[in-house]
């Protein structure tokens, strides 16, 4: 190849190096978890998760919570371009956009489970465990304080409550 070809060759890629690839029209692909919008999200799910009392988190856990903000930001973006699309392409078939959508639910669901994000979560991660003994103490020493008539009168509500006579 000559230069003046080589050098034609080039420019004729560059008018083209702006415009995003056919694959990624929506720009999900473009979104990454260095950008500052999705630490900026990252960092609104550690305040909540603090605000919760999510003691169990730990610093270790920020790649996992950023991962969860890049899935989400992703979501957001499917979610946009999918309201001003229709779910199918000209041909009727479901587009790709759409299966791409359930892959980051899964992700996200799986991310928000890992870092005990659901009730089901934390039982599974031995978070809730402790708070229910100490519930269930409470709950001896509020029975042992009651009076025999006090304690008849709480069997025959739960026998009641029971469907029994």
């Amino acid at each position: 190849m000559t230069p003046e070809g080589r050098q034609k060759a080039l420019e004729n890629l560059m008018q083209y190096s702006n415009k995003p690839a056919k694959r990624d029209r929506h720009g999900v692909h473009s979104l990454t978890l260095w950008q500052a919008e999705t630490q900026a999200i990252a960092s609104q799910i550690k305040q909540l998760l603090e605000a919760e009392g999510a003691t169990w988190i730990r610093e270790s856990d920020n790649v996992t919570i950023t991962c969860l903000a890049l899935c989400l930001r992703r979501l957001s973006r499917i979610g946009e371009y999918l309201q001003k699309a229709t779910l199918t392409n000209k041909r009727g078939q479901t587009r790709p956009l759409v299966h791409l959508e359930l892959q980051y639910l899964t992700q996200a669901e799986g991310l928000a489970n890992s870092l005990g994000l659901s009730p089901q979560s934390r039982v599974k991660l031995g978070v809730e465990l402790s708070s229910i003994g100490k519930n269930l103490s409470e709950t001896q020493l509020n029975l042992a304080s009651l009076s025999v008539e006090e304690l008849k009168q709480l069997e025959a509500i739960l026998v009641k409550a029971e469907g029994g006579v």
